[in-house]
């Protein structure tokens, strides 16, 4: 048996489980699901091997939905697969993953979607999540392990089709804001699948490589999506990092953009937030708005959801637009008065989602895009 520190490891248990309070104070105390009662053990310096990876692997389901992710993606995607880690160990990594697909990301996360092919189980990001340490486990037990490798592989293909399914149901409904953010939690687990895939050097002929390279008419539709709309609406919101108060709140995790109205107006009446905590949050929105305009050139500026975060504040704020302008710095309160966003702020909510709904709609059936669906 090798000595568990001779594997390259990263962060202390110690540091991590700090990072993890710093970004998501609220998992402490809380039992829910398997990977946050995994953050609220106590773990030594010194873990087995399995035991270590079982806490990366907890603190990124933990963190990933947050402002502030923990830096573990290498750890549980490549490093810890390690070829001197003995196969039993391994195997005892995979099992963990094969369990993992059921672990739910509510409690942790307001990025998913469901319907009614699903009712267990909704499509989040986390499902890219779970596909990246998926490969890993394939790929470091497929000459180790093939029985296991294959139930791995067999648990990735049951995913793929998962998500095709309800993304297929969202089109079929015609819910195109449904479609909408489906297709870019579709695109982000799928890229997820292809970068891993990649990083483990799998041959052409790898059933994973053929599986990952078999793509249907809804999953090329979610991607295409993705592109034309949803992209630019979710990046990574390095703007939203700065205000602490957001933080303490599960109910106040970031959803997909662009649809931000409802979680701007939980922000404006939220009793858990002072006046300070809200008026940093929209200092954090207009800068990072005017940071993403002028990156594309502010009359070009595609990016909204911002602006509907505003919006929804504004909606939940005494004396609406007027009253956030008067808590402001005048340079930022001029952004509020006139200008694009301004304009952009200013569109119902109705009908900003009217608008999506539509485009959404008119791209996924557009002959050129779709020709087999059923």
């Amino acid at each position: 048996m090798i000595d568990a520190v001779s594997i390259p490891r990263g962060v202390r248990p110690a540091i991590l489980l700090e990072q993890i309070r710093n970004t998501v104070p609220f998992a402490f105390g809380d039992t829910s699901t398997p990977y946050i009662s995994t953050v609220n053990e106590v773990f030594l310096d010194d873990p087995t091997h399995a035991e270590y990876f079982r806490l990366c692997l907890s603190a990124h389901y933990t963190t990933v939905g947050s402002f502030v992710p923990t830096d573990v993606d290498n750890q549980i995607r490549y490093r810890l697969w390690h070829p001197a880690v003995p196969v039993e160990t391994l195997e005892e990594m995979a099992e963990l993953v094969l369990s993992a697909i059921r672990w739910d990301p509510r409690p942790v996360s307001t990025r998913w979607v469901m319907n009614q092919m699903d009712r267990a189980r909704p499509l989040s990001g986390h499902d890219g999540e779970w596909f990246s340490v998926a490969v890993a486990a394939y790929a470091a037990l497929r000459r180790k392990s093939p029985e296991i490798s294959a139930r791995v592989l067999g648990a990735i293909e049951d995913e793929i089709e998962r998500e095709t399914n309800m993304v297929a149901e969202f089109g079929r409904k015609e819910d195109g804001i449904g479609l909408l953010k489906a297709s870019t939690l579709i695109a982000h687990n799928l890229g997820d699948l292809a970068r891993v895939i990649e990083m483990w050097h799998l041959a052409e002929a790898d059933p994973l490589v053929k599986l990952s390279a078999c793509e249907s008419d809804w999953l090329r539709i979610a991607g295409k999506l993705n592109k034309l709309f949803m992209a630019e609406e979710n990046h990574r919101h390095f703007s939203l990092r700065g205000p602490k108060g957001i933080r303490k709140f599960a109910d106040l995790l970031l959803p997909i953009g662009p649809f931000f109205d409802e979680w701007g107006v939980r922000v404006a009446r939220h009793p858990g937030l002072t006046l300070a905590d809200i008026v940093e949050v929209m200092t954090s929105l207009i800068d990072g708005w005017v940071w993403l305009a002028e990156k594309r050139g502010e009359k070009n500026a595609v990016t909204v959801g911002y602006a509907r975060a505003l919006a929804g504040i504004s909606e939940g704020f005494p004396g609406g637009i007027s009253g956030m302008q008067g808590e402001l710095p005048s340079s930022l309160a001029r952004r509020l008065k006139s200008g694009p966003l301004c304009n952009l702020l200013s569109v119902d909510r109705s009908v900003f989602e009217g608008q999506w709904r539509k485009k959404a709609l008119n791209a996924a059936f557009k002959p050129a895009l779709v020709s087999r669906c059923s």
